[in-house]
């Protein structure tokens, strides 16, 4: 018999991957992108 171990790691991988690339591929609301600090952004004192 196969161990299950790693083949739930495979799904798993599989799985978290193309939820990654699906999340990726949708458009960031401008509202949100305001709330990532850039590398310009001053840090305050």
């Amino acid at each position: 018999m196969i161990p299950l171990a790693p083949l739930f790691d495979v799904w798993l991988q599989t799985t978290l991957q193309r939820r990654y690339e699906d999340a990726l591929s949708e458009p960031v609301p401008d509202d949100l992108l305001d709330l990532v600090p850039q590398p310009t952004d001053k840090l305050p004192d």
